[in-house]
């Protein structure tokens, strides 16, 4: 170290620091509170004065977070386990205020949310400041005064070479619906490489997850920022379709029993002006073993094997749709009279209560008015296989019911 001028050199080195002890500090500022966690930090350092101002310089530089866990306060159980947090060989300029990171890795990571009846997400207030019961009118009346005029300075520049998220698991219960839905995603992986605060580049995209126990994501492309487009391949499979019941009860009567989703093709999304179609999509679609259920029977009204769209072309803005193929495999439609005259098929394809309602003035007037043009679909072999067909008029079994009554008597 020498005093003038000024310059000092050296390592740095801080191992296993707990983090419940640094988070004391500020820990009446926030609704989080730590636990558990161990910070470990080590690099090279120089500092020098210069005609510019203090120069500081660090590379080599390693942060390691282990055993990380953030609750509620007031709570026992963590909402974020993060096993092992890793930024590695880091590298600082303060003067050219630049920053580059060869990577970014963690693993294991689980994190627990929920989205309330507001639309709200728990960790919104989880990270949000606490406004200090310090401070008084006067105070914040000065510090909202006019402001000096501040001349804009240079950004900071931050390069992350790689970015490597493994095996994650995200829980979230959405409490919007009537019947809250709760979607799971784990074995999360994500990847992608030269990551730049000024976000001009696209970034290569590397997902796949696995979507409530059974079904499988995989996404690769790209997604660019400025301007926002993005490139990928898609592959869904096996993705669950009764999970998302509490979606579709405020628009439908039937209860999904079983069924699954499957997704194979490539989609772009571009935002950039004069540009057209804005998304396309290129691929095939399924559905699986459906099974929507008739809750007044607790029967199927509607199922079968699969149902496939094949050679999917669909332009978005303007909008198209082209299929080389559409195929349903074993169908099985139950048709009946419910006791008001009107087909189940009628009452469960409604929205509850609908059929009690008579259309208003509004509501004609539209149904009046020139329709919009139709959508240009085009479809080149239409294929049904195995198509079964029940008819249950339950008016006539109630009949037949009395009349065997009257006859008893």
């Amino acid at each position: 170290m020498t005093l003038d001028p000024f310059e000092s050199e050296g390592n740095l080195y801080f191992e296993n620091l707990r983090l419940q002890r640094l988070w004391a500090y500020v820990q009446d500022r926030f609704h989080a509170q730590i636990p558990q966690g161990f910070l470990t930090v080590k690099g090279h350092y120089h500092v020098s004065t210069t005609d510019r101002g203090v120069d500081v310089l660090v590379d080599s530089g390693n942060v390691t977070v282990r055993d990380l866990q953030i609750q509620e306060k007031g709570k026992n159980d963590p909402l974020i386990t993060i096993p092992l947090f890793e930024v590695t060989n880091v590298s600082v300029d303060l003067l050219k205020k630049d920053v580059k990171i060869h990577a970014i890795k963690a693993r294991y990571a689980r994190f627990i949310g929920w989205v309330d009846k507001d639309g709200s997400m728990n960790y919104q207030t989880l990270f949000a400041s606490v406004e200090s019961a310090t401070d008084s009118p006067d105070t914040v009346s000065q510090s909202s005064a006019e402001p000096e005029s501040v001349k804009a300075e240079d950004p900071w520049t931050v390069m992350v070479k790689d970015v490597d998220l493994d095996n994650f698991a995200i829980d979230v219960e959405d409490r919007q619906p009537a019947t809250p839905a709760r979607l799971l995603v784990d074995a999360l992986h994500f990847q992608t490489s030269q990551v730049s605060s000024a976000l001009n580049q696209p970034l290569p995209i590397d997902l796949s997850f696995q979507l409530n126990e059974t079904g499988k994501v995989d996404l690769n492309g790209s997604v660019g920022v400025e301007p926002l487009s993005v490139q990928l391949d898609m592959s869904l499979t096996d993705i669950a379709l009764k999970p998302f019941q509490p979606y579709l009860t405020p628009f439908v009567q039937f209860d999904v029993g079983s069924g699954a989703l499957t997704l194979r093709g490539q989609t772009h999304y571009q935002n950039a002006v004069n540009t057209q179609p804005m998304v396309t999509f290129a691929g095939s679609i399924g559905v699986s073993k459906l099974a929507l259920v008739d809750p007044n029977s607790s029967q199927s009204f509607l199922q079968w094997d699969t149902l496939s769209f094949k050679g999917l072309s669909l332009n978005v803005e303007p909008t198209s749709i082209k299929l080389e193929e559409v195929a349903l495999i074993q169908p099985l439609v139950v048709l009946s009279i419910d006791q008001d005259g009107t087909s189940n098929v009628k009452r469960l394809l409604s929205p509850p209560g609908q059929l009690d309602e008579l259309p208003t003035e509004v509501e004609e007037r539209v149904n009046e008015e020139t329709p919009e043009p139709p959508l240009p679909v085009q479809v080149d072999v239409v294929r049904i296989d195995h198509l079964q067909l029940q008819l249950a008029d339950i008016l006539q079994a109630i009949g037949q019911s009395r009349c065997r009554s009257g006859r008893e008597n």
